[in-house]
């Protein structure tokens, strides 16, 4: 990591060189990693304090809250640059915010940058991988990963599996869990959905397997027909499909 950005960084990405998932404590990394995350309610994950960092801004994983970054200037170990911050049901807020370089692949916030009730981001913390992508940007990124469909999000909010694997698969890794507050997880990638209609929009923002890196910020659509309050069936683009079944809430993963 490179620990100066000499004067101000005029690139698209002027936060190229902090990109990738930071954690406060190795136990976070290896939480991430690992995977176990996903088999804790949002609270819980939330206790690791996970930052994702791009090119351009940075998002509190688990959390509605992210920022763009504007203005960069770097000087010796330290670098400092305007933030258009947006949390959930709140408006953009303006954020002077500065990084700090600790060692390699170790940096730190000052608290006294950000507002505490608004949400702030305190200590040092330590990479745990190199690419995250943020999401689109302060003014329209809760709007766009939030299901635009009146009650969208707490009628297909669960743990789905393809019915031949139901209800075993409930236990199992080969489910995905689409999040009220428009995220989704599986066992190889994460991101954002929502619903326009019947139309479920998927966008990979994260993926778990390296030599899945090409997928991330690709969004897959397909259509959505229910058959029950707990049975779907999605045809994808290329016109083949599959029938899902909720998992039932005690063996839910989030």
């Amino acid at each position: 990591m490179a620990s100066t950005l000499a004067g101000p960084a005029k690139s698209a990405e002027p936060l190229h060189d902090f990109a990738g998932v930071w954690a406060r404590a190795s136990v976070g990394c290896d939480a991430r990693v690992s995977g176990s995350l996903r088999n804790v309610d949002k609270a819980t994950a939330n206790k690791f304090h996970l930052i994702g960092i791009c090119g351009n801004g940075f998002d509190l994983i688990h959390q509605p809250v992210g920022c763009v970054a504007s203005k960069v200037v770097g000087r010796p170990n330290i670098v400092e640059f305007s933030a258009a911050c947006r949390v959930k049901d709140y408006p953009v807020k303006q954020l002077h915010i500065r990084i700090t370089v600790v060692a390699k692949d170790r940096i730190s916030f000052n608290k006294k940058d950000f507002d505490k009730n608004y949400f702030y981001i305190a200590g040092e913390y330590q990479r745990c991988s190199r690419s995250f992508t943020c999401q689109e940007g302060p003014e329209t990124q809760l709007e766009k990963i939030t299901p635009q469909h009146p009650g969208a999000a707490t009628r297909f909010a669960g743990t789905w599996v393809v019915e031949k694997e139901f209800p075993l698969a409930c236990k199992l890794d080969s489910k995905v869990t689409y999040a009220p507050d428009g995220t989704w997880e599986d066992l190889y990638k994460s991101g954002t959905w929502r619903l326009q209609g019947d139309q479920l929009i998927e966008i990979v923002r994260e993926v778990h397997e390296e030599p899945d890196s090409a997928e991330i910020g690709k969004s897959h659509a397909s259509k959505i027909v229910w058959d029950g309050p707990d049975k779907v069936i999605e045809t994808f683009s290329n016109g083949k499909s599959t029938t899902l079944r909720r998992c039932p809430p005690n063996r839910t993963t989030r």
